[in-house]
């Protein structure tokens, strides 16, 4: 994880960037000994079947930058305003190495059940947002807030596949898209 935070003051106000971005790498391996079993011996039919080391192995990489500027004042009167730029872009990869239970097929009779899973899976997300609220503070004990916050969520599948007996077949969809786009008010009054 690395950070910078840089803070700018003013007479009216402070000016504030900040950025980070995370990296990370993952590689798992576990054990489908028990799932295997149960589906076997549950699922499939088969109460002799005995479990067989089956391991999956998951290989993740993730990595998130984020920037944001803001500024909140410190004017001298009533009157205050905080607002901002945010983004924030997150892409991740993940993949599963084919795994195996070994005899599977055979013991239910389904053919290829020996082939459990294997994937290959890229995607990555953009964020944007605008926001500004202002505050007016009408008496001693009393302050009035309000604000907006425009976002947008762009979700892109960039490529992948999934396969074998767990995933019903090979699948491989084509690059997509998906989008939300919103707005959240504030509306505060605090006494």
């Amino acid at each position: 994880l690395y950070s910078l935070d840089m803070k700018y003051n003013t007479s009216f106000g402070t000016f504030t960037s900040s950025t980070s971005y995370f990296d990370r790498y993952i590689n798992e391996t576990g054990s489908e000994a028990n799932f295997i079993t149960w589906l076997a011996q549950n699922a499939l039919g088969d109460p002799t079947y005995q479990p067989v080391h089956s391991p999956i192995s998951e290989m993740r990489k993730y990595n998130r930058f984020v920037q944001e500027f803001r500024f909140i004042s410190d004017f001298s009167g009533p009157f205050q305003f905080t607002g901002g730029l945010y983004y924030a872009e997150t892409h991740e990869w993940r993949v599963y190495p084919p795994t195996y239970a070994p005899g599977l097929g055979a013991a239910t009779g389904i053919p290829g059940a020996d082939f459990i899973f294997a994937a290959d899976e890229r995607d990555a997300i953009k964020e944007p947002a605008v926001y500004g609220e202002a505050s007016y503070q009408i008496t001693t004990k009393l302050k009035a807030t309000v604000g907006l916050r425009w976002y947008s969520i762009e979700y892109d599948f960039l490529k992948g596949y999934q396969n074998g007996f767990a995933a019903n077949g090979m699948t491989d969809p084509p690059p997509a898209s998906q989008t939300e786009t919103g707005y959240t008010p504030k509306f505060n009054l605090q006494y």
